[in-house]
């Protein structure tokens, strides 16, 4: 049986009325705050994004595994890796658990985004597991993030395509501002 790990991450920021939601799934290079030694390593989600697959990652409201029904609200419209990590875009449904899902996200009752993966290469550093590759199974909406740093950065109409660019604009430039160090 395959093993499927899961890593939550915040929420930060919210934007238009539409059904696309963007998100930081991954940062790369952190460890969860909740003590587990890894971390996704660049590259590691190469893979996922090659091909069909990068369009049919499905979006949950709560992971499967947590008692939710395995009944996806969405699925991947696009897969990126940056700098900082895994940038996701995914398109809602227009259904009832959809658009409760949605609505959960925008008032930041589920403010936070969780994957689900199945590792494939992984090495270990300083008692650290590093994934060197691994293949995203599902990212679901969740209440409490393991991991700092990933999070909805958008919530837009798909019908407006300019706003995709414009919010992985903004996700490059958010992870720009947190790296660079402010003055005391």
């Amino acid at each position: 049986m395959t093993k499927i790990e899961s890593y939550a991450f915040d929420v930060q920021e919210f934007a238009s009325d539409g059904r696309s939601v963007t998100a930081l799934a991954v940062p790369f290079n952190v460890s969860p705050h909740d003590g587990r030694k890894v971390a996704f390593l660049p590259g590691s989600f190469r893979n996922t994004i090659k091909g069909k697959r990068q369009k049919s990652i499905p979006f949950y409201g709560l992971h499967p595994c947590e008692g939710a029904e395995a009944l996806p609200v969405g699925t991947s419209t696009r897969l990126e890796e940056t700098h900082d990590g895994l940038l996701a875009e995914f398109h809602l449904s227009d259904t009832a658990r959809g658009n409760e899902v949605l609505t959960l996200i925008k008032d930041g009752v589920l403010h936070s985004v969780s994957v689900g993966v199945v590792a494939l290469r992984s090495r270990n550093t300083s008692g650290r597991t590093e994934y060197q590759e691994v293949k995203l199974h599902h990212v679901a909406a969740v209440p409490d993030p393991a991991f700092d740093g990933a999070s909805v950065l958008d919530i837009h109409s798909s019908l407006i395509t300019p706003t995709l660019s414009i919010a992985f604009a903004r996700a490059e430039w958010q992870a720009l501002k947190a790296r660079t160090p402010h003055p005391a």
